[in-house]
């Protein structure tokens, strides 16, 4: 099943290219093909490649998407080779070029606009108080793609009696959403397209090539997010999806926020990295746009900012669900937190304490510095009858290894049970006797449940389109599109006022928002208590 990292890589850099319009030049003219035959009751033009030839100066050619060209030809994503033969749908002759659609005639009853540039059927339709599908009715030939200077027909009424709309309160607003509605969705992914740009042409299958490894992770997200971009349309979902290459430091996404195309969005999933997250949010905030950050666990950017959706609970609020699991759970029990006085293990220890303290009374919890008291000190602590909940928040591996090592010969005299960090999954220098004997429980923001039928379902169309396996970037980009573009559709561009109320169960990540502020942003609080049994981690909650 598996294929090697040639094949994975070539797979990529066709993403790569379906991904974004990529300026790239070719050596020779290319022509469009005058062969044309009817295939299902549709007309497609019949192209051979040629060599030196690339996906992007195909599309430009025949003005078509990338992504409506690997869809009517689905073997591209093995790559573009020469003498392949592809069809190419052929579009309905433009506006100019058909009288049935624009004349002399029709433009004295129908009001039109010529269209400037960066404007979309979305952001046209909010200047005229049109919804977009009349727009896209009366301008069907454009086949939903528009350029400046192509004039659309706006609806029968005379030109000088349309006039900009009102804006509606918020529950009118709702009221008018059908379900129907066209949303433009930008996709902020660092794919290092620079440092790939040797990489995006191959004309042999058998030409080793090498991705840039920083680009991986948002190539996989943009995989798991294709997937469940084809699952939605079935559901209803309609969106353009706008994918864009973030530059990698902030400097750079200011001058790129500048691009005037981007105010049409009205909903940004990305960047990936924290350090880029404020400035993008100050930018959604100014403009009113929803932003869902998908892996940046720092909550400082949330402050007064209503506009900005966390996907992934900080390690403060992994540490609180933690405390709360424990405190519910395991009354009576003897509780400790054991850390060794560094800053963020403090700052954890507190949170903990206070949490667990809320729920079971004051001083229920009894904080220890490890590093002053020792294994002699701690074992005085411990309780002979009762269960010994140690909570330690280090992420040392070092340290984590031996302290495990030390309670598991503790475990022959007393019940003991260990509460770790998320990082601790990683640590793969922890014996599995160890990890059972000590009963190790882990906070964590994804768990894939390999039984689901869901899960099977993902994986077994990921290994049919992609010939590999996914990985964690694949199932966070799944469950994230398939949540937020479904509840774009049924609420609207305030979709996240409702997502308080609509909580998902994805195949990786569940979701559960709460809004941080009265005027502050939102984030997933769904974390997994995770503890080892049978030698596997399952969910405990």
């Amino acid at each position: 099943m598996h294929k090697s990292k040639n094949s994975l890589h070539s797979s990529i850099f066709l993403i790569l290219y379906i991904a974004l319009c990529v300026q790239v030049s070719f050596a020779q003219e290319l022509k469009k093909s005058t062969k044309t035959e009817r295939i299902d009751g549709k007309s497609f033009y019949i192209h051979t490649v040629e060599k030196g030839q690339t996906l992007y100066s195909i599309c430009k050619v025949y003005e078509i998407s990338q992504n409506d060209l690997v869809f009517e030809n689905p073997e591209l994503i093995n790559g573009l080779k020469p003498n392949q033969i592809l069809k190419i749908p052929v579009k309905t002759k433009d506006a100019k070029e058909n009288p049935a659609v624009i004349n002399e005639n029709n433009l004295l009853n129908a009001n039109y606009h010529t269209v400037e540039k960066g404007e979309t059927f979305y952001s046209i339709s909010k200047k005229y108080n049109l919804s977009v599908d009349t727009l896209q009715k009366n301008n069907a030939s454009f086949n939903g793609v528009i350029k400046k200077g192509d004039k659309i027909i706006l609806s029968k009424a005379n030109f000088d009696k349309v006039t900009p709309p009102t804006p509606l309160p918020l529950a009118e607003t709702e009221k008018k959403i059908t379900g129907n509605e066209i949303y433009n969705v930008g996709l902020f992914l660092p794919l290092y397209l620079a440092k790939n740009d040797s990489a995006f042409t191959y004309e042999n299958k058998d030409e080793q090539k090498t991705i840039y490894p920083k680009s991986i992770p948002a190539v996989e997200f943009y995989q798991g997010f294709s997937l469940a971009i084809d699952s939605l349309k079935k559901l209803g979902v309609n969106c353009n999806i706008l994918v864009y290459d973030i530059p990698s430091d902030s400097l750079q996404i200011v001058n790129f926020l500048k691009k005037p195309e981007l105010k049409e969005l009205n909903l940004i999933i990305g960047p990936f990295h924290s350090d880029d997250v404020g400035v993008v949010a100050d930018f959604c905030k100014r403009n009113k746009i929803m932003m869902i950050a998908p892996f940046s666990q720092a909550s400082k950017a949330l402050l007064g900012n209503s506009y900005l959706c966390k996907a992934t609970p900080s390690s403060s609020t992994q540490v609180e669900q933690l405390a709360n699991y424990i405190s519910i759970n395991n009354k009576g029990s003897n509780i400790l937190v054991a850390h060794n006085n560094l800053s963020k293990e403090k700052t954890s220890a507190e949170i903990f304490k206070n949490k667990a303290n809320k729920i079971l009374g004051t001083d229920s919890v009894t904080v220890i510095v490890y590093k002053s008291i020792g294994l002699k000190g701690l074992t005085g602590k411990l309780s002979t009858t009762k269960n010994n909940i140690i909570f330690v928040p280090s992420n040392d591996q070092a340290f984590v290894t031996d302290f495990l090592n030390k309670m598991n010969t503790l475990t022959k005299d007393y019940k003991i049970i260990i509460v770790g960090m998320e990082s601790w999954i990683g640590y793969e220098n922890l014996e599995i006797n160890t990890i059972q004997n000590t009963q190790l429980h882990i906070p964590s923001n994804n768990y894939v449940d390999y039984a689901n039928p869901e899960t099977k379902k993902f994986i077994q169309r990921f290994r049919e389109t992609y010939k590999t396996e996914p990985n964690k970037f694949a199932y966070e980009g799944y469950d994230i599109a398939m949540y937020h573009l479904l509840t774009l559709k049924n609420y609207g561009i305030t979709f996240m006022e409702k997502t308080t109320e609509f909580k998902s169960n994805g195949i990786n990540t569940q979701f559960n928002y709460f809004k941080t502020g009265t005027e502050s942003g939102y984030e997933n609080q769904k974390v997994f208590i995770l503890k080892y049994q049978d030698f596997s981690l399952i969910p405990a909650n």
